[in-house]
């Protein structure tokens, strides 16, 4: 199978779904050199008939078959030219969601099997390996696997497989092989290709939050219906370079119950779904700062909501007799309600994070000053917000890595994987004391408030 790079620059005849034929140049986008575009020159007639339409292309380049799923056609004619003749050709960019190499598919593409390339996950599966050397002096390499880690699970629609690929190379006259990790699932019957590499992206995020990083997905393969193998290329699957090492579980942590794991997270995102985009805004850092920390209060709201409504109320039940009674006291007519500080109080204490320290109550304020925050920052109401601005910007980056903290505790708890001596990188242990320390003022200053009205 030749690589999609082999193909730049080659020109082939593409296929409209009416029967019409074009000639086109597969280019890297010059403002996105990731994305792949077909070029081409088509009449007006053609262009103003496929104009907003979603169309699917099949063609041949360079002796390879070629798919384009979900194109969207743009002119890059100036507007002006666009008039008169109708016969006058322009010029036009096919812009694909999805290409598939090795095959032309004119309907729906129904998928056996489905395996991919996730990057950075080999550190997370480690292997021993021994090198054995035939004759003296001489590099004639054996790789010997001492101990190669696998994991296995099935589900409802199939079984996912993460499995390591050895190759071997030479640089500089030595011998060295690479590692990859690869997700590969294979369905009970055949399933459509959208559904397809869901599962695989499903995986990839399980492990990002395993790692609490972004891992990029590469060389995704599938086996058709006719178990004719296809290479699939998401072309809006932007890269983003993360050079983070540090990893928070290992797999010592999943290896001995992986099939509940990746049970109890079909589970999660049947209702959480939205959690792991918010989540990968903030890994690609696409979402930053105030953004970044409104998206996290939102992920600890989308799962109180979903998974702990029950255990929020009880919170809200404890907070209204306890840390609130004063108030409502003084405010027979408030109707008291289940509130965001409540949900985030709840996900503190089901997260464990302030496990270490004497609470006394701090928690309360924590998420009272994190709920104030973000609904300053989402309704611009400034009698919500209780500390200075300044001050504030200050303490969205600490409260930002806390509910990071809390979050991915709250999933390991739902995932059934123990926390309680989770290995924490150093910026995260400063913001979760840093949060603590700004809790423990806020009840020192509410208790001293109430000595001096005493």
């Amino acid at each position: 199978m030749r690589d999609i790079n082999e193909l730049i620059g080659k020109s082939g005849p593409f296929t409209f779904p009416n029967g019409d034929v074009i000639e086109g140049t597969l280019l890297f986008d010059k403002d996105n050199n990731k994305r792949i575009v077909l070029y081409s020159r088509i009449n007006r007639i053609q262009y103003k008939k496929y104009e907003g339409e979603e169309l699917q292309l099949t063609g041949k380049v360079y002796g390879t078959d070629i798919t384009l799923i979900r194109v969207i056609i743009i002119s890059t004619t100036t507007a002006g030219l666009l008039d008169g003749d109708e016969d006058n050709s322009i010029h036009t960019e096919f812009m694909p969601t999805v290409i598939i190499l090795n095959k032309k598919y004119n309907d729906s593409i129904l998928v056996n099997e489905i395996d991919a390339c996730a990057k950075k996950v080999e550190k997370f599966l480690p292997i021993r390996t021994v090198w054995d050397f035939m004759e003296e002096g001489k590099y004639n390499p054996h790789i010997r696997i001492v101990d190669e880690p696998e994991l296995y699970a099935k589900d409802k629609t199939g079984s996912i497989r993460v499995y390591s690929r050895l190759s071997l190379g030479e640089k500089d006259y030595l011998p060295y092989f690479k590692r990859s990790v690869r997700f590969g699932y294979c369905f009970n019957s055949a399933v459509e290709l959208t559904k397809a590499y869901k599962e695989i992206y499903y995986c990839r995020n399980l492990f990002s939050f395993f790692m609490d990083d972004y891992l990029e997905i590469d060389d995704l393969v599938f086996l058709d219906s006719e178990n004719e193998k296809c290479v699939l290329i998401d072309n809006y699957n932007g890269a983003f370079s993360s050079q983070k090492e540090f990893s928070i579980l290992s797999l010592n942590n999943i290896e001995c119950d992986f099939q509940t794991i990746w049970e109890r997270w079909k589970l999660f995102l049947e209702k959480n779904e939205e959690t792991t985009m918010l989540f990968y805004e903030i890994l690609c850092d696409n979402s930053v700062r105030i953004n970044r920390f409104l998206n996290l209060c939102q992920i600890v709201e989308i799962i109180s909501c979903n998974e702990r409504d029950k255990e929020a109320i009880i919170i809200k039940e404890e907070c209204k007799n306890t840390f609130d009674k004063e108030y409502l006291e003084k405010h027979p007519r408030v109707k008291y309600k289940l509130l965001l500080k409540h949900r985030i109080l709840d996900a503190i204490r089901y997260s464990n994070v302030l496990i270490k320290k004497k609470n006394n109550g701090v928690d309360y304020y924590i998420a009272s000053e994190i709920a104030d925050l973000r609904n300053y920052y989402t309704h611009y109401d400034k009698k919500r917000l209780k500390i200075e601005r300044n001050e504030s910007i200050n303490h969205i980056y600490y409260y930002s890595l806390f509910l990071r903290v809390v979050i991915l505790k709250m999933i390991y708890n739902y995932l059934g994987i123990p926390v309680a001596d989770l290995i924490l990188p150093v910026d995260y242990k400063h913001a979760i004391e840093a949060t603590y320390k700004i809790g423990k003022r806020k009840l020192e200053s509410e208790l001293n408030c109430k000595e001096d009205i005493e």
